[in-house]
């Protein structure tokens, strides 16, 4: 599934897809990670360092992975940054560079990816409206949910709604 939503993003190019791709990478790279260090516990971070490509990478993103942890448990909650730099033991200034190193944005343009894509999915698979989408996702108005909604996706809520309708209609007919 990580795969096809990469090739999605990839495709589609959007705005944002670069740091959606950068966070499913992530995702599929710690799989892999957690793989790895599961079946050579004796294993130091310096065995894995020297004969992993990249694993200085994956050392740095594992610093920050309380703080994505967090973000994809509490995506419906107000995130601050300092409450997400103290899960990873980091000041707030620092933690907000750190982060961007990782990601490739900074963590407010990150959450607000992540709820989009939320919000997309909860489009095509609920009969919530606009609104409930955007309170659900603690968007403090529905206004500022669509403005960053057009924002990342180049389209506004309901022209992606009306568009995702489009789409599935012309499915069930070509079926």
């Amino acid at each position: 599934f990580l795969f096809k939503d990469l090739f999605t993003e990839g495709v589609r190019a959007r705005y944002g897809y670069q740091e959606i791709i950068n966070a499913k990478m992530t995702e599929i790279l710690f799989y892999i990670l957690r793989y790895f260090q599961e079946g050579m516990d004796e294993r130091t971070d310096e065995y894995i360092t020297t004969y992993y490509a990249h694993a200085k990478d994956h050392v740095k993103m594992r610093n920050i992975m309380p703080a994505l942890n967090y973000i994809d448990a509490n995506i419906d909650k107000q995130l601050e940054n300092d409450t997400l730099a103290n899960l990873c033991g980091y000041a707030e200034n620092y933690f907000s560079t750190y982060f961007k190193s990782c990601m490739g944005c900074s963590p407010t343009q990150y959450i607000s990816t992540k709820r989009i894509e939320v919000a997309k999915s909860l489009m095509g698979t609920t009969d919530m409206n606009i609104t409930q989408i955007s309170e659900k996702l603690g968007f403090e108005s529905i206004h500022y949910f669509s403005r960053v909604f057009k924002k990342i996706v180049g389209m506004t809520p309901k022209e992606y709604i009306d568009k995702s309708k489009l789409k599935l209609d012309i499915g069930l007919n070509i079926v």
